[in-house]
């Protein structure tokens, strides 16, 4: 596999198995979790609304940042 991916000028890299720091996902939880607290919202339905909101605080600009820092190149 790493022959094939060296083929196409890729590069491989080898993180731990797991850790927050390489995993984008764990930044846009992160900034839903600072939203919902900052709303502190009890109401289910409020509740609702609130996570879309929070959500939506989630922009691509957002997700670009927290995969270059991961180490990941997207073109």
């Amino acid at each position: 596999m790493q022959e094939l991916i060296a083929s196409v000028a890729a590069a491989v890299r080898f993180h731990p198995l797991y850790s927050y720091d390489f995993n984008p996902i764990e930044n846009a939880w992160a900034l839903i979790k600072t939203q919902l607290r900052r709303l502190a919202l009890r109401a289910a339905e409020a509740l609702r609304e609130g996570a879309e909101r929070a959500r939506r605080a989630v922009r691509p600009r957002h997700c670009r940042n927290w995969t270059a820092h991961a180490g990941y190149r997207l073109k």
